[in-house]
């Protein structure tokens, strides 16, 4: 199911991630799925910041984000 408020959604390890705005003046949430289980959750304060923590943390290549805009 397609999200309005998705960014960016990449895959990478077998595992799923999407870059969501709820509310841009809070941040962004950055979210970690196996399956269509949530695992982890984070709010960083820009995308770049969640495009590089993926890669920090979980070494989603930054090359993996599909754009959803």
């Amino acid at each position: 199911m397609e999200r309005p408020d998705l960014i960016a959604r990449a895959e990478h390890d077998g595992l799923a991630f999407e870059i969501v705005s709820d509310n841009p003046d809070l941040g962004y949430y950055f979210f970690v799925y196996e399956g269509e289980k949530c695992t982890h959750d984070y709010v960083l304060d820009t995308v770049a910041q969640c495009k590089e923590f993926g890669e920090e943390r979980f070494n989603v290549p930054v090359n993996a984000w599909k754009e959803s805009r």
